[in-house]
C-alpha cells in the first residue's frame, strides 16, 4: 500500500475446477479467538503465476499401474487373530440378540447377543454397562428358556428381572408366561401368558397389567414399537405402536396371508418376514401394511431381519443365504451394495438357527457352537475386542515415516514412498496401486496423496481406483479438513480447494472438487511454515520459529493466516479431539522447547445459515508441564509415562519402549456413541494401539464366538 510497485496485501485469486459442486459441506465450525492486531504484510505476485492459478483443470483417471487391486491370499486375513487364548463357545441350544435402537430423542440403546445352553443358563455379550467383548455368564440363574433385553423367562414360565451385574429377581405377578418381548419405544416388557393374555411391564413400574381384548393369542413377536400376533387359528395381527399408536386391542388390524402363519422376522423398525405353513414367504413393511411375496425364501428352516434391509434365511440342508442390503460387507467383499437374489454366506454349515440384531448377525450350528459377523460396534460379535484401554502390541513394521488414523483403519506411508497397512488377523500388508508416495491424508474418509512428483491423487476407499487433480503446479504438502483440502506449492503457496458430494446417498457418493482460492498469508512467514495441522473448523500451521498460525474466513472471503500472539517456540500441536455437528470451542494443544502445554480455543461465529463468519482464538487457563509427546488428549510425559485425559480407561502407567510417531483419530458427534484410538510407532518399529480397536468394528466374514473362561 506504501508502493506502487508493489502488490498490495495478501492477494486472493480463485479458479473453479472442472467438476460442477452444489455447494461446500456445512461441516464448518471453529471457537474464540485471541483478536490479533497484527498488520498485514505485503506479498509479491508475479504475473505468470496468477495464470497458474487461474488455469481450469479437471479430474483425471489415474495410470493403470495405479489402479491395481489388493488381492486377498485367503479368507482368514479378514478373521481377528485373538491377542489372548479362548475356547469356542460350546454346548448352546439356543441364541437371541438385542438390536441397538436409537429412538431419536428416546435415548440410544446399544447391541447386545445372548447364547443359552442345555441346562438353561446364559451368556451374554455386547453392551452392558460397556462394551463386553467376549461372553460373561449370568450368575445364579438356570433353566432360562427365552431372555428378552434385561428380562428371562424361565422354563417353569417365571419372568425375572436382570442387572447389570447379572443378579435375578423374580417379578412375582408375572407366572404362568410362555413368551417375552421388550419393546423399546414404551419402555415396556410384553408378556404372553400360557393362557392366550398379554401383559404389560412398565419397566420403570412395579406391577404388570393386562392388555385387555387379547385373547387365544399363540405366538409373540416384537419390534421397537409394535407387537405382531398370532392367534390359535393361525392368524396374524400387527398392533403398530409406532408414530404415537398405542399398544391396545382396538389398534390391533389383521395381515392378510394365505394360511397359517408359523414364522415370523422382524427388524426393530416393523420390517418383516412372513412364512405360512405352506413354506411360502411374504415381506411385510409397515408402510405399506400389504404383504408382498418373497419367493427367494420359500421352504425356509429359519429366517432374519436386519435394520438396512438385509435378509437371512437358513435352509433345510443348514446352508445360510442372504439378500438384500450388503451392510458390512456380510454378504460377501465383492458384492454390490444391493443384492437382488440369495448369496450363500461362506463358513456356515449345520446352522439350525439364526437371529439377526441390527446391523449384525448370530447363528447356531447343531454342534452347540455359535458363529457371528457384522458391526462389532459394542461387542455383539463375541470374539473381537473393542476397546483396548492401555498400551497393546499389534504387531511390527520397520521404515515408517508417517501413520494415518483418519481412515476406516491405519496406514503407514513407508520411506519408499508406498502405503501399508494390516489385515484383521493382524498381518501387515502393502497397498497395492499408490507409488512412491510422500504424504497420505483424508477428506472425509476418502484417501488423499501427493506422491513424489508432486501430482495430488484421490483415491477409492479401498485404494482399487483413483483420479487425479492435474493442477498447474507441484504440490508439497496438504491437509484435508471437514470441506476444503489445504494444498501447498513448491514455491509456498497455499491454495484451499472445497470439496462436496457428488449426490446425497450415503453409501455410493464420492467427494469432489469445487472452487479453488488462494489462502492470503504473510509472505514473510509462508516458506517458514514446518507442519500444517486442521480440526472440524480451520486449518493451523507452525513455523520454523515455534509461532502458531491459524486459518481465518470472514463470510464469503478466502481463508486468511492469521498468527496467535504470546507463543514462541512451539514445537507440536494436537488439534485431533473434537465432538462434531456442535458450535462448542475446538481445544488446540500446544508443547513448547521445555514441555509446557498450553490449550487454545477455537471459536467460531456463526451466520444463521450455519456458515461461519469468523473465528477467534483464545489461550484458557490450562496449562501443563512436563510433557514430551502429544496427540489429542493423549500424553506422554518426559519422565517416561502415558496416559490420556477425561478418559475412563486411562491409567497413568510407564511407557514399555520409546515412541517414535504418534497418530490419533476421535470420532464423536453431539448425540449417541463415539469412538477414538491412537496408534503409535515405538523406535523398536513396534504398532501400539490404546483405543478402541480399529480392525474391531466389524467383520463381513462369520466366525465362532469366544469364550475366555467364567469371567464377570
Amino acid at each position: 500500500m506504501r508502493k506502487k510497485n508493489r502488490t498490495s496485501l495478501m492477494m486472493m485469486y480463485s479458479l473453479t475446477l472442472g467438476v460442477a459442486i452444489a455447494g461446500c459441506s456445512p461441516a464448518d465450525q471453529p471457537v474464540e479467538s485471541v483478536q490479533p492486531s497484527e498488520k498485514t504484510a505485503e506479498t509479491t505476485v508475479n504475473d505468470s503465476d496468477s495464470q497458474k492459478i487461474l488455469a481450469q483443470v479437471e479430474l483425471a483417471a489415474c495410470s493403470e499401474e495405479s489402479i491395481k487391486k489388493t488381492t486377498l491370499p485367503n479368507p482368514s486375513v479378514k478373521k481377528w487373530r485373538p491377542l489372548e487364548a479362548g475356547q469356542p463357545l460350546s454346548g448352546i441350544a439356543a441364541i437371541s440378540v438385542d438390536p441397538i435402537f436409537d429412538g431419536a430423542g428416546y435415548g440410544w440403546k446399544p447391541g447386545t447377543s445372548y447364547a443359552i445352553t442345555k441346562d438353561g443358563s446364559v451368556w451374554r455379550w455386547g453392551y452392558v454397562d460397556g462394551p463386553v467383548d467376549f461372553p460373561v455368564q449370568i450368575k445364579g440363574l438356570r433353566g432360562v428358556k427365552q431372555i428378552s433385553d434385561s428380562f428371562a423367562l424361565t422354563n417353569d414360565g417365571q419372568v425375572w428381572k436382570l442387572n447389570s451385574q447379572g443378579a435375578a429377581e423374580k417379578i412375582k405377578e408375572l407366572e404362568n408366561s410362555e413368551s417375552i418381548q421388550v419393546v423399546d419405544m414404551f419402555e415396556a416388557l410384553i408378556v404372553l401368558k400360557k393362557d392366550g393374555t398379554l401383559w404389560k411391564h412398565d419397566i420403570n413400574t412395579e406391577k404388570p397389567e393386562q392388555l385387555i381384548g387379547f385373547v387365544n393369542i399363540q405366538k409373540l413377536y416384537g419390534s421397537a414399537s409394535s407387537l405382531f400376533l398370532v392367534d390359535s387359528t393361525g392368524k396374524l395381527s400387527y398392533v403398530d405402536g409406532s408414530g404415537g399408536g398405542q399398544l391396545t386391542a382396538e389398534n390391533q388390524q389383521i395381515i392378510p396371508v394365505p394360511g397359517k402363519v408359523t414364522l415370523i422376522a422382524v427388524d426393530y423398525r416393523d420390517h418383516g418376514l412372513i412364512q405360512v405353513d405352506s413354506g411360502e414367504v411374504f415381506v411385510f413393511s409397515s408402510k405399506e401394511k400389504a404383504p408382498q411375496r418373497m419367493p427367494v425364501a420359500d421352504g425356509a428352516k429359519r429366517l432374519a431381519v436386519t435394520a438396512d434391509d438385509m435378509y437371512l434365511m437358513v435352509k433345510t440342508d443348514g446352508s445360510v443365504w442372504g439378500w438384500g442390503a450388503n451392510m458390512n460387507s456380510m454378504l460377501g467383499d465383492e458384492g454390490p451394495t444391493t443384492i437382488d437374489q440369495p448369496v450363500q454366506i461362506q463358513g456356515l454349515t449345520r446352522i439350525i438357527d439364526i437371529q439377526a440384531g441390527t446391523d449384525h448377525a448370530i447363528a447356531l450350528d447343531k454342534g452347540g457352537h455359535v458363529y457371528s459377523w457384522g458391526s462389532n460396534m459394542t461387542g455383539q460379535l463375541g470374539r473381537v475386542p473393542v476397546l483396548f484401554g492401555q498400551w497393546t502390541e499389534i504387531g511390527q513394521l520397520p521404515d515408517i515415516q508417517q501413520v494415518v488414523t483418519k481412515l476406516d483403519k491405519p496406514f503407514f506411508v513407508r520411506l519408499d514412498g508406498s502405503i501399508w497397512s494390516m489385515y484383521e488377523n493382524r498381518t501387515t500388508y502393502e497397498v497395492k496401486g499408490p507409488a512412491q508416495i510422500r504424504k497420505l491424508d483424508s477428506m472425509d474418509g476418502t484417501p488423499v496423496t501427493i506422491n513424489k512428483a508432486g501430482q495430488l491423487q484421490m483415491w477409492e476407499n479401498d485404494f482399487t481406483g483413483c483420479q487425479t487433480l492435474p493442477l498447474p503446479f507441484s504440490v508439497k504438502d496438504m491437509v484435508g479438513g471437514d470441506s476444503h483440502l489445504l494444498v501447498r506449492t513448491e514455491d509456498d503457496r497455499y491454495i484451499a480447494i472445497a470439496f462436496d458430494y457428488d449426490n446425497a446417498r450415503s453409501y455410493d457418493r464420492k467427494m469432489v472438487p469445487g472452487k479453488a482460492e488462494l489462502v492470503e498469508i504473510d509472505s514473510s512467514l509462508a516458506s517458514r511454515i514446518t507442519n500444517l495441522y486442521a480440526n472440524q473448523y480451520t486449518f493451523l500451521a507452525l513455523t520454523q520459529e515455534g509461532e502458531v498460525l491459524y486459518a481465518d474466513r470472514t463470510k464469503e472471503d478466502a481463508f486468511r493466516f492469521k498468527k496467535v500472539p504470546d507463543l514462541r517456540n512451539i514445537k507440536g500441536l494436537a488439534p485431533e479431539y473434537f465432538v462434531r455437528y456442535t458450535h462448542d470451542p475446538a481445544s488446540i494443544w500446544v508443547r513448547d522447547d521445555k514441555g509446557r502445554v498450553e490449550e487454545l480455543l477455537l471459536q467460531p461465529e456463526f451466520e444463521h445459515t450455519q456458515k461461519i463468519n469468523s473465528i477467534r482464538v483464545e489461550k484458557s487457563a490450562n496449562v501443563e508441564e512436563g510433557i514430551d509427546k502429544m496427540s489429542g488428549r493423549l500424553r506422554l510425559t518426559t519422565d517416561g509415562q502415558i496416559f490420556e485425559h477425561e478418559w475412563g480407561p486411562s491409567v497413568k502407567s510407564k511407557i514399555p519402549e520409546p515412541v517414535r510417531l504418534v497418530s490419533s483419530t476421535y470420532r464423536y458427534a453431539i448425540e449417541g456413541p463415539g469412538s477414538h484410538y491412537h496408534m503409535l510407532v515405538t523406535e523398536n518399529d513396534k504398532l501400539i494401539v490404546i483405543g478402541y480397536n480399529p480392525f474391531g468394528q466389524k467383520s463381513g466374514h462369520p466366525d465362532q464366538v469366544i469364550s475366555l473362561g467364567d469371567r464377570k
